[in-house]
């Protein structure tokens, strides 16, 4: 029997010094599936970070031996003309994985000022999309979006959701840590400021910290100066981590360590739309409660007041928090559901069969199975 033979690009790497660091993003889209999908008999794949710059194998030689290329959204229009040429003149297939509508960024986030309308990073990922047959992503809403943005039939492009590995999350890798006091935490890069700045959660968690001076309020991964200002000694924060294996293995144990509630705010905008519900998956493996914005990607997983909350309004926000801030048992009791429901239905090792399903079926000739999207 002939293996299934997938050669998987990052394309989102950065190098400190002599390491590469690996991100979040081809981390969830590319290395962990992959990973868990070359375990199959049926596949052979091969995981590399980006290879238009000094790759020492010519397309020609890659895209014989291999029948299909798996890539993060790419941003090098002469790497990808190279790779395109001799992969249409070998019948290799190229499939482009693309998380984040990036159309709708908002002005705010920091990385608008690569991805805005007319620059030149984002003309070249948006005719790279338009010009492969296949695409993936990560949920219907985007899925739809980029239809309108790149004139995409919905048949081409294919829902894989995002899947946690439990091996690498691991609860027992969390250390016990006694306090006294309780600590609301969240997590995320300075492209989340915006987020954090809206009104109504901002304005709860001032609240709650003037209400109980017990409270800190703890940002993993961005700094902000305006909270400090107002909140004083109960705010803090720690800084982020690149590469995501040091940060599962490292800053993620800690943080759920640490904190007691986390909170997973987003702006009801399309772009927020367009995101997964990676959040949920990382805080339930951790077995914590947590606070949710009321939008498309946490209402597929949560249901309110069972294992997890859906905040809205400012006092929304004000009183799902109060009521996890004054009841253990609560918290004790909404994390372990929470991790349970991740535990069934989002770990990898089970959502596998659906990259297995679509790449088989992509090499068959066979248009995938789009309407079982989740």
């Amino acid at each position: 029997m002939n293996k299934i033979k997938i050669l998987c690009i990052e394309t989102h790497w950065k190098k400190t010094g002599d390491k590469i660091n690996t991100s979040g993003v081809d981390f969830a889209r590319i290395v962990q599936p992959m990973t868990e999908l070359s375990k199959d008999p049926e596949f052979e794949i091969k995981i590399v970070q980006d290879p238009f710059k000094d790759n020492k194998e010519t397309w020609e030689t890659l895209t014989k031996y291999y029948d299909i290329i798996y890539s993060s959204y790419i941003d090098s229009p002469e790497g990808y003309i190279n790779m395109k040429v001799q992969a249409d003149r070998n019948n290799c297939k190229i499939v482009v994985d693309v998380d984040d509508n990036l159309h709708e960024i908002p002005p705010a986030s920091p990385v608008y000022e690569t991805y805005h309308i007319g620059s030149f990073p984002l003309d070249v990922v948006s005719k790279i999309i338009e010009d492969v047959d296949y695409v993936t992503t990560t949920n219907q809403f985007l899925k739809y979006s980029m239809c309108q943005w790149y004139g995409k039939k919905p048949e081409n492009i294919h829902v894989l959701p995002n899947y946690i590995d439990f091996d690498r999350y691991n609860k027992e890798n969390i250390p016990e840590v006694k306090r006294d006091k309780i600590v609301i935490g969240f997590f995320g890069s300075n492209t989340h400021v915006v987020d954090i700045m809206m009104p109504e959660y901002l304005n709860a968690i001032e609240r709650l910290c003037k209400e109980f001076p017990n409270v800190e309020y703890r940002t993993i991964g961005l700094f902000l100066p305006h909270i400090k200002t107002k909140l004083g000694s109960q705010y803090s924060f720690l800084l982020g981590q690149s590469d995501v294996y040091a940060w599962a293995s490292t800053l993620w144990p800690k943080m759920m360590s640490e904190c007691d509630i986390f909170t997973a705010p987003l702006l009801n905008t399309d772009f927020s739309k367009c995101k997964s519900n990676i959040k949920a998956l990382e805080i339930g493996a951790g077995v914590k409660p947590a606070v949710f914005s009321d939008i498309r990607q946490y209402k597929e997983i949560i249901e309110n007041g069972k294992d997890g909350y859906l905040a809205y309004s400012e006092y929304d926000w004000y009183k799902y928090l109060k009521e996890l801030i004054l009841d253990e048992e609560k918290r004790r009791v909404m994390g372990n559901n929470l991790y349970e429901k991740v535990k069934r239905d989002w770990q990898m090792k089970d959502g596998v069969k659906r990259y297995k399903e679509y790449f088989k079926s992509i090499y068959n000739g066979e248009k995938p199975k789009f309407l079982i999207d989740k």
